[in-house]
């Protein structure tokens, strides 16, 4: 099943005592990727459900750096996960979903800052 499902706007958290101190963007890759292993190899969703059930964890959980995330690719198969904030600190994280949730290869940098309602389109820049 392909997943072209952006989820953007979605709140990224996490739910322990540095949720209200400045993310650490390690600590922000690291849940989402808890998120979406728990999603998609305990309660096996795929698709626009894997979509659904990460967004549904998100939503609940303090964001105060603001990051937004999008997946976009084919689940199963070759995605790409990409998790930004306003202040232009970027993610880039290259996955496999089979059997279980490989990450292949993840990079970060400091970008420029986006401006007010300013959005980034979900295609990583060429290496």
């Amino acid at each position: 099943m392909l997943l072209r499902v952006a989820i953007l706007g979605c709140a990224i958290g996490f739910s322990f005592a540095q949720a209200t101190t400045v993310a650490q963007p390690q600590v922000i890759l690291d849940f989402a990727l808890q998120v979406m292993q728990q999603c998609y190899e305990v309660k096996h969703q795929m698709g626009a459900q894997l979509a659904e059930c990460m967004n549904n964890t998100f939503k609940n959980i303090p964001n105060p750096e603001h990051y937004k995330i999008n997946l976009n690719g084919d689940v199963p198969g070759d995605s790409k996960l990409f998790i930004y904030n306003q202040a232009g600190y970027r993610i880039y994280c290259d996955l496999f979903t089979g059997k279980t949730l490989i990450v292949k290869q993840c990079f970060d940098f400091q970008g420029k800052p986006l401006t007010k309602g300013q959005t980034l389109s979900i295609t990583p820049p060429s290496n």
